[in-house]
């Protein structure tokens, strides 16, 4: 690898970061795979045209603003779950993106350059409107092995954020807890904050 190709790896142009130097790359002819920051979609660009992007002030890559020419699915009805995650993930202006990206949650290889590959995943795994996709460890990132379809309720009760307490033993989120006891949300979350039930 040239001085030049070693210097563009790792550097940001624009909205496009250069991973490193693709396989078709040669001595005449430098091309490097770079990820866009703004959508996720890793892309291979000749070194010229990734300085060019970064003068025009581009605000995104060319799968930004069509997606559809290469994969065929932005307007499936999966396609904004895949667009959400890349966005978690990889946009550091994501209002979610501390949560995800910002402490390391990425999205597995096939998935992250193919909305098709995750959609396909979907559907095998029964995706169905209302459903939504959990990952088991939430300190891990989105693969085949760390993802589920759930309701958005099982959704809720796995965050980070969800409290849990024991009930004779048992386990449960406040939300968990209502419903078994029909109880309020609120006051069984008042009796945690003033101490009568024990946090875990």
């Amino acid at each position: 690898m040239s001085r030049k190709a070693i210097k563009m790896v790792g550097e940001t142009f624009g909205v496009l970061k250069v991973l490193c130097e693709s396989e078709n790359s040669n001595k005449q002819h430098k091309r490097f795979d770079a990820i866009c920051e703004k959508c996720g979609s890793q892309i291979e660009l000749d070194g010229g045209n990734i300085r060019r992007h970064a003068k025009t002030k581009a605000k995104g890559c060319s799968m930004c603003y069509h997606p559809s020419t290469t994969h065929g699915t932005s307007n499936h009805k999966c396609y904004k779950t895949w667009e959400g995650m890349i966005a978690r993930c990889y946009n550091k202006k994501h209002v979610a993106y501390n949560n995800y990206g910002g402490r390391g949650i990425d999205v597995i290889g096939q998935w992250r350059v193919s909305p098709v590959s995750f959609i396909k995943w979907l559907l095998q795994n029964g995706w169905k409107k209302g459903l939504e996709v959990d990952r088991k460890d939430n300190d891990r990132g989105y693969s085949p092995e760390n993802c589920r379809i759930v309701t958005p309720m099982i959704n809720k009760n796995n965050t980070r954020r969800s409290r849990t307490f024991l009930v004779y033993g048992e386990k449960l989120t406040i939300a968990e807890a209502s419903r078994k006891f029909n109880l309020k949300y609120t006051t069984i979350r008042e009796r945690l904050n003033s101490g009568s039930c024990g946090k875990h």
